[in-house]
């Protein structure tokens, strides 16, 4: 259900997700992405744990309906023999779901960030400054976007966003 709608524009929290923090040492992360499927530099990853790029040997996964610990385990047994650290933050971020035909434009005016669909298309991700605070912007679909940020800013980002869609 949509916390805010406007014409061409809807937002809704997407709260209860398992999310968690993988690192690897730079000599591990080929090995990392190959064993658990992880996404490229800049991307979203589709396979299950889905995965974000967050930089290099740094993505944020989410479980399929699975806990952290599940999840966590799960990294352990495809990684043994790798120094890793993953760890649950799920109760860190504060997931957000943008969706619609003005999508773009009502993430475009709060970042620097090139959203045109040549530039930013399906399966894109990148770490930016988004109505001034850190964020996750990750393109779903052509008009689909999840947008993570620190559960401390997330009263504000819904704030700024209904005010825009006003």
């Amino acid at each position: 259900m949509a916390e805010h709608a406007s014409p061409g524009v809807e937002i809704a929290r997407a709260d209860g997700r398992t999310l968690v923090s993988l690192r690897v040492v730079a000599a591990a992360a080929k090995a990392a992405r190959e064993r658990l499927g992880l996404s490229e530099p800049g991307r979203v990853g589709q396979s299950d744990p889905c995965s974000i790029w967050l930089g290099p040997g740094h993505w944020l996964l989410f479980g399929g309906g699975i806990g952290p610990e599940e999840l966590i385990g799960r990294c352990v047994e495809s990684l043994g023999g790798l120094v890793h650290l993953a760890v649950d933050e799920s109760a860190a971020w504060a997931v957000w779901q943008v969706s619609g035909a003005g999508a773009r434009d009502a993430l475009a005016r709060g970042t620097g960030l090139d959203l045109r669909p040549a530039r930013f298309a399906a399966g894109a991700s990148a770490r930016t400054r988004l109505a001034g605070i850190a964020a996750v912007v990750a393109a779903l679909g052509e008009d689909r976007f999840q947008v993570l940020i620190e559960r401390s800013h997330a009263a504000y980002f819904g704030a700024w966003m209904a005010d825009g869609m006003r």
